[in-house]
Protein backbone atom coordinates (compact mmCIF):
# COMPACT_ATOMS: atom_id res chain seq x y z
CA UNK A 1 0.00 0.00 0.00
CA UNK A 2 3.06 2.41 -0.16
CA UNK A 3 4.04 4.98 2.49
CA UNK A 4 1.55 4.60 5.50
CA UNK A 5 2.10 0.43 5.55
CA UNK A 6 2.54 0.66 9.07
CA UNK A 7 -0.98 2.30 9.40
CA UNK A 8 -3.32 0.98 6.64
CA UNK A 9 -0.29 -2.20 6.45
CA UNK A 10 -0.78 -4.47 3.16
CA UNK A 11 0.22 -7.45 5.46
CA UNK A 12 -2.39 -6.30 7.91
CA UNK A 13 -6.03 -6.96 8.40
CA UNK A 14 -6.71 -3.08 8.51
CA UNK A 15 -5.51 0.26 9.58
CA UNK A 16 -3.82 0.40 13.04
CA UNK A 17 -4.80 3.61 14.14
CA UNK A 18 -7.39 3.11 17.03
CA UNK A 19 -9.78 5.49 16.01
CA UNK A 20 -10.73 4.21 12.39
CA UNK A 21 -12.49 0.23 12.13
CA UNK A 22 -11.52 0.59 8.20
CA UNK A 23 -10.75 2.57 4.88
CA UNK A 24 -13.20 2.41 2.00
CA UNK A 25 -11.02 1.48 -1.17
CA UNK A 26 -10.38 4.64 -2.75
CA UNK A 27 -10.77 5.19 -6.63
CA UNK A 28 -8.23 7.42 -7.87
CA UNK A 29 -11.52 8.68 -10.35
CA UNK A 30 -13.35 10.29 -7.16
CA UNK A 31 -12.78 13.70 -7.95
CA UNK A 32 -14.25 14.95 -4.69
CA UNK A 33 -11.69 13.11 -2.95
CA UNK A 34 -9.13 14.04 -4.74
CA UNK A 35 -10.37 17.96 -4.54
CA UNK A 36 -10.59 17.38 -0.38
CA UNK A 37 -6.77 15.89 -0.37
CA UNK A 38 -5.36 18.19 -2.44
CA UNK A 39 -7.01 21.31 -0.26
CA UNK A 40 -5.53 19.79 3.23
CA UNK A 41 -2.12 19.65 1.46
CA UNK A 42 0.86 21.49 2.51
CA UNK A 43 4.05 22.29 1.00
CA UNK A 44 5.17 20.28 4.62
CA UNK A 45 2.85 17.66 3.37
CA UNK A 46 4.25 17.38 -0.30
CA UNK A 47 7.39 17.24 0.95
CA UNK A 48 6.32 14.13 2.74
CA UNK A 49 4.48 12.54 0.10
CA UNK A 50 7.32 13.05 -2.25
CA UNK A 51 9.74 11.22 -0.03
CA UNK A 52 7.29 8.37 0.23
CA UNK A 53 7.63 8.00 -3.96
CA UNK A 54 5.05 9.75 -5.05
CA UNK A 55 5.57 12.64 -7.92
CA UNK A 56 4.65 16.18 -7.15
CA UNK A 57 1.09 17.14 -7.10
CA UNK A 58 -0.19 20.23 -8.63
CA UNK A 59 -3.83 19.37 -8.33
CA UNK A 60 -4.12 17.94 -12.00
CA UNK A 61 -2.32 15.31 -12.20
CA UNK A 62 -3.85 11.72 -12.03
CA UNK A 63 -3.26 9.84 -8.85
CA UNK A 64 -0.92 6.72 -8.78
CA UNK A 65 -2.27 3.36 -7.21
CA UNK A 66 -2.74 3.42 -3.92
CA UNK A 67 -1.82 7.28 -3.77
CA UNK A 68 -5.23 8.27 -2.77
CA UNK A 69 -5.23 5.65 0.00
CA UNK A 70 -2.07 6.41 1.65
CA UNK A 71 -2.91 10.14 1.56
CA UNK A 72 -6.06 9.96 2.92
CA UNK A 73 -4.09 7.46 5.87
CA UNK A 74 -1.72 10.52 6.43
CA UNK A 75 -4.30 13.12 6.69
CA UNK A 76 -6.59 11.45 9.17
CA UNK A 77 -3.36 10.58 11.00
CA UNK A 78 -2.67 14.41 11.29
CA UNK A 79 -5.86 15.54 12.11
CA UNK A 80 -6.69 13.06 14.60
CA UNK A 81 -3.93 14.51 16.03
CA UNK A 82 -4.48 17.99 15.87
CA UNK A 83 -8.08 17.51 17.14
CA UNK A 84 -6.31 15.73 20.26
CA UNK A 85 -3.52 18.49 20.84
CA UNK A 86 -6.56 21.22 20.84
CA UNK A 87 -9.56 19.24 22.77
CA UNK A 88 -6.94 18.64 25.41
CA UNK A 89 -5.72 22.63 25.56
CA UNK A 90 -9.69 23.34 25.17
CA UNK A 91 -10.10 21.80 28.43
CA UNK A 92 -6.93 22.86 30.21
CA UNK A 93 -6.04 26.06 28.66
CA UNK A 94 -5.73 28.94 31.10
CA UNK A 95 -5.32 31.93 28.54
CA UNK A 96 -9.07 33.39 27.02
CA UNK A 97 -7.57 33.79 23.69
CA UNK A 98 -5.48 30.47 23.41
CA UNK A 99 -8.73 28.56 24.41
CA UNK A 100 -10.88 30.33 21.59
CA UNK A 101 -7.84 29.44 19.20
CA UNK A 102 -7.30 25.89 20.35
CA UNK A 103 -11.55 25.68 19.73
CA UNK A 104 -11.66 26.68 17.16
CA UNK A 105 -8.62 24.52 15.83
CA UNK A 106 -10.49 21.57 17.38
CA UNK A 107 -13.98 22.53 15.54
CA UNK A 108 -12.08 22.66 12.03
CA UNK A 109 -10.32 19.51 12.03
CA UNK A 110 -13.38 17.34 13.24
CA UNK A 111 -14.83 18.89 10.36
CA UNK A 112 -12.93 17.77 8.01
CA UNK A 113 -12.78 14.54 9.68
CA UNK A 114 -16.58 14.40 9.10
CA UNK A 115 -16.04 15.21 5.50
CA UNK A 116 -14.11 11.96 5.28
CA UNK A 117 -17.06 9.74 6.94
CA UNK A 118 -17.61 8.38 3.17
CA UNK A 119 -14.24 7.14 2.73
CA UNK A 120 -13.61 5.88 6.09
CA UNK A 121 -14.86 3.56 8.96
CA UNK A 122 -14.15 5.31 12.12
CA UNK A 123 -15.02 3.49 15.48
CA UNK A 124 -18.00 5.42 17.28
CA UNK A 125 -18.18 7.85 18.15
CA UNK A 126 -17.93 9.48 14.21
CA UNK A 127 -16.10 12.62 14.29
CA UNK A 128 -19.35 14.50 13.40
CA UNK A 129 -21.10 12.77 16.46
CA UNK A 130 -18.06 13.60 18.58
CA UNK A 131 -18.06 17.23 17.09
CA UNK A 132 -22.55 17.83 17.59
CA UNK A 133 -21.79 16.44 21.41
CA UNK A 134 -19.15 19.19 22.13
CA UNK A 135 -20.80 22.24 20.73
CA UNK A 136 -23.40 21.24 22.56
CA UNK A 137 -21.77 21.15 25.77
CA UNK A 138 -20.15 24.79 24.60
CA UNK A 139 -21.47 26.57 27.25
CA UNK A 140 -20.19 24.59 30.13
CA UNK A 141 -16.76 23.93 28.67
CA UNK A 142 -16.96 27.87 28.29
CA UNK A 143 -17.81 27.96 32.37
CA UNK A 144 -15.27 25.55 32.98
CA UNK A 145 -12.57 27.89 30.98
CA UNK A 146 -13.68 30.79 33.02
CA UNK A 147 -13.36 28.91 36.73
CA UNK A 148 -9.64 28.06 35.28
CA UNK A 149 -8.65 31.40 34.24
CA UNK A 150 -10.29 33.15 37.44
CA UNK A 151 -8.16 30.72 39.69
CA UNK A 152 -5.08 30.93 37.90
CA UNK A 153 -5.90 34.77 37.90
CA UNK A 154 -5.99 34.77 41.75
CA UNK A 155 -3.33 32.26 42.29
CA UNK A 156 -0.76 35.22 40.53
CA UNK A 157 -2.47 38.13 41.80
CA UNK A 158 -2.10 36.44 45.66
CA UNK A 159 1.62 36.17 44.71
CA UNK A 160 1.77 40.11 44.37
CA UNK A 161 2.69 42.45 47.45
CA UNK A 162 0.43 45.26 47.26
CA UNK A 163 -3.02 45.50 46.82
CA UNK A 164 -2.59 47.88 43.78
CA UNK A 165 -0.64 45.04 41.77
CA UNK A 166 -3.50 42.51 43.02
CA UNK A 167 -6.31 44.60 41.48
CA UNK A 168 -4.12 45.38 38.29
CA UNK A 169 -3.87 41.46 38.17
CA UNK A 170 -7.46 40.90 37.87
CA UNK A 171 -8.07 43.74 36.04
CA UNK A 172 -5.95 42.40 32.96
CA UNK A 173 -8.12 39.08 33.13
CA UNK A 174 -10.84 41.05 32.61
CA UNK A 175 -10.05 43.49 29.91
CA UNK A 176 -8.90 40.03 27.81
CA UNK A 177 -12.01 38.55 28.31
CA UNK A 178 -13.75 41.63 27.18
CA UNK A 179 -12.04 41.28 23.78
CA UNK A 180 -13.48 38.05 23.61
CA UNK A 181 -16.68 38.69 24.71
CA UNK A 182 -18.08 38.44 21.50
CA UNK A 183 -17.05 34.73 21.86
CA UNK A 184 -17.73 34.18 25.65
CA UNK A 185 -21.65 32.57 25.63
CA UNK A 186 -24.32 34.25 27.89
CA UNK A 187 -24.08 31.62 31.05
CA UNK A 188 -20.56 31.76 30.95
CA UNK A 189 -20.74 35.59 31.28
CA UNK A 190 -22.96 34.89 34.21
CA UNK A 191 -20.61 32.99 36.15
CA UNK A 192 -17.65 35.22 35.95
CA UNK A 193 -20.04 38.31 37.16
CA UNK A 194 -20.98 35.98 39.99
CA UNK A 195 -16.83 35.80 40.59
CA UNK A 196 -16.34 39.36 39.92
CA UNK A 197 -19.38 39.78 42.83
CA UNK A 198 -17.54 37.47 44.92
CA UNK A 199 -14.27 39.81 44.90
CA UNK A 200 -16.65 42.85 45.27
CA UNK A 201 -17.99 41.10 48.44
CA UNK A 202 -14.82 40.75 49.63
CA UNK A 203 -13.71 44.37 49.28
CA UNK A 204 -16.80 44.94 51.84
CA UNK A 205 -15.58 42.85 54.66
CA UNK A 206 -13.94 44.34 57.22
CA UNK A 207 -13.38 41.40 59.69
CA UNK A 208 -9.76 40.99 58.26
CA UNK A 209 -6.98 43.25 57.74
CA UNK A 210 -6.02 41.11 54.36
CA UNK A 211 -6.61 43.08 50.92
CA UNK A 212 -9.55 41.77 48.62
CA UNK A 213 -7.83 39.41 46.70
CA UNK A 214 -5.60 37.65 49.66
CA UNK A 215 -9.34 36.67 51.42
CA UNK A 216 -10.40 34.57 48.04
CA UNK A 217 -10.21 31.34 48.38
CA UNK A 218 -8.57 29.69 45.34
CA UNK A 219 -9.78 25.76 43.92
CA UNK A 220 -7.24 23.27 43.59
CA UNK A 221 -7.64 21.21 40.18
CA UNK A 222 -8.54 18.33 41.84
CA UNK A 223 -6.73 15.12 40.80
CA UNK A 224 -8.32 12.92 38.02
CA UNK A 225 -10.24 9.35 39.04
CA UNK A 226 -8.10 6.84 37.91
CA UNK A 227 -9.95 4.20 35.27
CA UNK A 228 -9.25 1.10 36.29
CA UNK A 229 -11.51 -0.77 33.65
CA UNK A 230 -9.91 1.98 30.70
CA UNK A 231 -6.45 0.50 32.28
CA UNK A 232 -7.44 -3.33 31.92
CA UNK A 233 -8.41 -2.92 28.14
CA UNK A 234 -5.46 -1.04 27.22
CA UNK A 235 -3.18 -3.93 28.89
CA UNK A 236 -5.54 -6.16 27.35
CA UNK A 237 -4.77 -4.58 23.78
CA UNK A 238 -1.04 -4.41 24.66
CA UNK A 239 -0.92 -8.00 25.93
CA UNK A 240 -2.90 -9.01 22.72
CA UNK A 241 -1.00 -7.62 20.03
CA UNK A 242 1.37 -9.70 17.71
CA UNK A 243 3.56 -7.12 15.83
CA UNK A 244 6.38 -5.12 16.48
CA UNK A 245 4.20 -2.09 14.88
CA UNK A 246 0.62 -3.22 16.65
CA UNK A 247 2.83 -3.72 20.46
CA UNK A 248 4.09 0.07 19.25
CA UNK A 249 0.76 1.47 19.04
CA UNK A 250 -0.87 -0.33 22.19
CA UNK A 251 1.98 0.69 23.86
CA UNK A 252 1.50 4.18 23.01
CA UNK A 253 -2.07 4.61 24.22
CA UNK A 254 -0.80 3.11 27.66
CA UNK A 255 1.98 6.05 27.61
CA UNK A 256 -0.98 8.97 27.14
CA UNK A 257 -3.27 6.82 29.64
CA UNK A 258 -0.67 7.09 32.27
CA UNK A 259 0.36 10.11 31.50
CA UNK A 260 -3.18 11.64 32.16
CA UNK A 261 -2.51 10.85 36.15
CA UNK A 262 1.20 11.79 36.43
CA UNK A 263 0.22 13.60 39.56
CA UNK A 264 0.43 9.79 41.14
CA UNK A 265 3.76 8.80 41.50
CA UNK A 266 3.33 5.36 40.42
CA UNK A 267 1.20 6.07 37.23
CA UNK A 268 4.27 8.75 35.78
CA UNK A 269 6.63 6.07 37.02
CA UNK A 270 4.91 3.68 34.72
CA UNK A 271 4.71 6.70 31.86
CA UNK A 272 7.99 6.51 31.89
CA UNK A 273 8.80 2.72 31.97
CA UNK A 274 6.70 2.52 28.78
CA UNK A 275 8.17 5.32 27.23
CA UNK A 276 11.38 3.88 27.92
CA UNK A 277 10.05 0.38 26.55
CA UNK A 278 8.60 2.17 23.16
CA UNK A 279 12.06 3.92 22.50
CA UNK A 280 14.26 1.19 22.98
CA UNK A 281 11.80 -0.90 19.58
CA UNK A 282 12.86 1.61 17.20
CA UNK A 283 14.99 0.43 15.44
CA UNK A 284 12.82 -3.04 15.45
CA UNK A 285 10.47 -0.85 14.16
CA UNK A 286 12.35 0.75 11.40
CA UNK A 287 12.65 -2.81 10.34
CA UNK A 288 9.14 -4.01 10.02
CA UNK A 289 8.19 -0.52 8.22
CA UNK A 290 10.82 -1.27 5.81
CA UNK A 291 9.71 -4.94 4.97
CA UNK A 292 6.32 -3.35 3.69
CA UNK A 293 8.06 -0.44 1.64
CA UNK A 294 6.85 -0.34 -1.55
CA UNK A 295 9.80 2.21 -2.87
CA UNK A 296 13.52 2.15 -1.78
CA UNK A 297 12.62 5.89 -0.06
CA UNK A 298 10.24 4.23 2.31
CA UNK A 299 12.68 1.26 3.25
CA UNK A 300 15.52 3.67 3.47
CA UNK A 301 13.25 5.58 6.29
CA UNK A 302 11.65 3.32 8.41
CA UNK A 303 9.03 3.85 10.59
CA UNK A 304 7.58 7.60 10.03
CA UNK A 305 4.80 7.74 12.26
CA UNK A 306 4.58 9.45 15.92
CA UNK A 307 6.39 8.97 18.80
CA UNK A 308 4.56 10.01 22.17
CA UNK A 309 7.37 8.68 24.00
CA UNK A 310 9.62 11.18 23.35
CA UNK A 311 6.93 13.77 23.68
CA UNK A 312 5.85 12.91 27.29
CA UNK A 313 9.26 11.95 28.30
CA UNK A 314 9.83 15.73 27.57
CA UNK A 315 7.02 17.23 29.43
CA UNK A 316 7.69 14.37 32.70
CA UNK A 317 11.40 15.55 32.89
CA UNK A 318 10.40 19.17 32.51
CA UNK A 319 6.96 19.06 34.97
CA UNK A 320 10.33 17.68 37.75
CA UNK A 321 12.70 20.96 36.86
CA UNK A 322 14.76 18.13 35.29
CA UNK A 323 15.48 20.62 32.37
CA UNK A 324 18.85 18.90 31.39
CA UNK A 325 17.66 15.73 30.92
CA UNK A 326 14.28 16.73 29.03
CA UNK A 327 16.95 18.78 26.39
CA UNK A 328 18.52 15.53 25.75
CA UNK A 329 15.28 13.68 24.86
CA UNK A 330 14.41 17.04 22.64
CA UNK A 331 18.00 16.18 21.09
CA UNK A 332 17.14 12.60 20.66
CA UNK A 333 13.62 13.41 18.84
CA UNK A 334 15.21 16.13 16.51
CA UNK A 335 17.90 13.85 15.76
CA UNK A 336 15.86 10.97 14.82
CA UNK A 337 13.09 12.97 12.71
CA UNK A 338 15.81 14.84 10.80
CA UNK A 339 17.34 10.88 9.91
CA UNK A 340 13.47 10.25 8.89
CA UNK A 341 12.87 12.91 7.07
CA UNK A 342 9.57 14.24 9.60
CA UNK A 343 9.09 17.25 11.08
CA UNK A 344 11.58 18.81 13.77
CA UNK A 345 9.84 22.50 14.32
CA UNK A 346 7.68 20.52 17.28
CA UNK A 347 10.75 19.24 19.10
CA UNK A 348 12.89 22.34 18.06
CA UNK A 349 10.39 24.92 19.58
CA UNK A 350 9.55 22.82 22.95
CA UNK A 351 13.77 22.93 23.17
CA UNK A 352 13.74 26.24 22.56
CA UNK A 353 11.55 26.88 25.37
CA UNK A 354 13.20 24.70 27.79
CA UNK A 355 16.77 26.97 27.25
CA UNK A 356 14.61 29.92 28.08
CA UNK A 357 13.31 28.01 31.65
CA UNK A 358 16.66 27.08 32.24
CA UNK A 359 18.13 30.66 31.88
CA UNK A 360 15.60 32.20 34.00
CA UNK A 361 16.03 29.50 37.01
CA UNK A 362 19.82 30.64 37.30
Amino acid sequence: MGFFATLFGKKSSGPRLPMVSALQRCKRSDAKLRTMLYELSTPHCEEVFVYSGFPYDDGRRAYLPYEADDKLAYHVDRLFETAGTSLHWVNNCTDVVKFFAHWDEYVDAMQKLAQFEEYVIFRDPVPSRTLRRLCENEDDIQCAMIERVWNTTLREAQKLKTEAAQNRRIDDMVGVLHLKRERISPKAEQKLRRLLGELQAASQDNSSPATPVMKMQVKEKPKPVFDASKEASLCAEYRNAKSVTEKHFARQALISFYYKYRQYEKYADLCEKYCYEDISILDELDKEARKAAWTKEEERRGFLGRIVAFEKLIMLYQSRGAYQDALNWCDRAIARNKTQGTDIENYQGKRDRILKKMNTSK
